[in-house]
């Protein structure tokens, strides 16, 4: 029965219907626009890479900054009109302001307080040990005393920092390594060249 269809058709229409299905080539065929991108950067590629860098630059150097300048005038104008139709926010933000400044201010000042009580305990205690050395002198015990306070020797062991043991104490980085002891560099000699006697 297929046959006897076949046998009353068209036979341009059969030639269509055949051609269809079967691809003259099996090989995948790459679309026309990626060879035609492939072909345009192989021909252009540097002339693409100059004009990256060339516009890389151009923002950098003035479109960028420009940029940067009208966004801020931009924010400037929106501060502006927000508090020139509130002028109530504009004063509690001025007075929040002004309220962080004398916080700082007064912080500032206490630490300046606190810096100049511990000058003056320091300059105190110095003049103490100047007047008891002074004291010490007039008695006949010796102008600087050469026994140093037990205070002071507690206080300089514990800033000394505590050191690791050596993990070979015979080790001695100048005395150089076991293995190359051997080695003596070459008599210099003084007639290189054969110039002597």
């Amino acid at each position: 029965m297929y046959l006897d269809v076949l046998k009353t058709m068209d036979p341009k229409v059969l030639e269509h219907e055949t051609s269809n299905v079967h691809p003259e080539s099996l090989d995948p065929t790459t679309p026309k626009i990626i060879i035609n991108s492939i072909s345009f950067v192989s021909d252009y590629g540097w002339y693409i890479i100059g004009l990256v860098i060339c516009l890389l630059l151009l923002w950098t150097k003035k479109i960028k900054p420009a940029y940067v300048a009208w966004k801020k005038r931009m924010d400037e104008r929106e501060y502006d009109a927000k508090y020139h139709k509130d002028p109530e926010c504009f004063r509690a933000r001025q007075e929040t302001m002004e309220i962080a400044r004398l916080r700082m201010q007064l912080e500032l000042e206490k630490k300046a307080q606190e810096y100049l009580e511990k000058q003056k305990q320091v300059e105190e205690a110095k003049r103490q040990e100047r007047i008891a050395d002074w004291e010490r002198h007039e008695k006949g015990l010796g102008y600087r005393s050469k026994i140093r306070n037990r205070h002071e020797d507690d206080q300089d062991q514990t800033k000394k920092p505590q050191t690791k043991p050596a993990l070979r104490p015979e080790y001695n980085p100048l005395m150089g390594s076991g293995s190359s002891s051997g080695y003596r560099p070459p008599r210099r000699n003084v007639c290189s060249g054969g110039g002597c006697g």
